[in-house]
């Protein structure tokens, strides 16, 4: 599957920043989802990583829209990462402060998703 600059492949209607905040909005209810699931004992950790998964994919996604790189519609993260390395490493061009305007608030820290029970 190429990844392109141009034509837009995804089938929301929408590009760009408003693509990439619509992405960025959905990834968020995904992590709501987990994080208010993970403490709870009979969820299955496969639900559990389906909404970690769903979340990864939709941020991935919008910084590709927010750079205006096109993709195929997959699920397939070690994809949508590809289209993004290319160009990344051709300009090298995003900086710390970029990346901080795709969202409002740090993302949670990796412990608080941990749900390894303490020994």
């Amino acid at each position: 599957m190429p990844c392109l600059r141009g034509k837009s492949l995804v089938a929301e209607p929408r590009s760009g920043d408003d693509l990439a905040q619509l992405l960025m909005e959905k990834a968020a209810g995904d992590e709501t989802i987990l994080l208010r699931l993970i403490d709870e004992d009979d969820i299955p950790d496969d639900g559990l990583g389906f909404h970690a998964q769903q979340a990864v994919e939709k941020m991935i996604k919008a910084v590709l829209a927010h750079n205006l790189i096109t993709y195929e519609r997959t699920h397939n993260i070690a994809y949508l990462l590809s289209c993004w390395m290319t160009p990344v490493q051709q300009t090298k061009a995003w900086t710390e402060a970029q990346l901080k305007g795709l969202y409002d608030e740090s993302p949670a820290p990796i412990a608080q998703l941990d749900r390894a029970t303490p020994s």
